[in-house]
């Protein structure tokens, strides 16, 4: 007989992921991938898709974090492995959406303490319970009209006492689809 040892593992089981959608153009989401029977080894991978296999860092035995490649939009079969052989055998999904972007922001100015809705004109915008508009580093929830159009509550912009509460302050205004990834369209906002 050999003297060949076999280490034989738990399988490894995916509970969740979040979020379950992002950018296919751009990629770079940050998937985090609960479940059970994760192992901290250099061989730890996600799969996007059947062909897409990127590195996977462990947290904790229930918990890794990959980043999605960059993809052709559409869903795709999500799965994790230990050995870069055995790939959990889940039914989740991956959806990679068409980049967002944003052409320009109605009305374009507000006083500092904000509360008022603006309209956002761009592309790809989806009816999500991500969907965010960004104010600079201001995040308020976007309320969907159409695929080209999202309305956003201003947030306030008080940022102090005196002279420096009252200056002008000119911000980016971006969206997300799916509350993390946020477009970069570069699109100015003025307090």
């Amino acid at each position: 007989f050999s003297k060949v040892e076999f280490n034989f593992e738990p399988e490894v089981v995916i509970t969740n992921i979040w979020p379950s959608m992002g950018p296919a153009f751009s990629g770079g989401t940050i998937v985090t991938v609960k479940g059970s029977g994760f192992r901290e080894t250099t061989k730890l991978r996600c799969r996007f898709g059947n062909n897409a296999i990127v590195p996977a860092r462990f947290i904790d035995t229930a918990t890794v974090v990959c980043r999605a490649p960059p993809s052709r939009p559409g869903s795709v079969s999500f799965s994790v492995s230990n050995n870069l052989m055995d790939f959990s055998k889940s039914q989740f999904k991956y959806l990679y959406y068409n980049d967002v972007s944003v052409s320009w922001i109605r009305p374009d100015r507000s006083l500092i303490t904000g509360q008022r809705p603006v309209f956002v004109r761009g592309t790809n915008f989806m009816n999500s319970t991500g969907l965010k508009c960004r104010f600079g580093t201001s995040e308020v929830r976007g309320i969907f009209l159409k695929k080209t159009l999202v309305v956003c509550q201003v947030p306030s912009r008080v940022i102090g006492f005196g002279i420096n509460a009252t200056r002008l302050q000119t911000v980016n205004v971006d969206i997300s689809n799916n509350g993390l990834d946020f477009s970069a369209s570069h699109v100015k906002f003025e307090y």
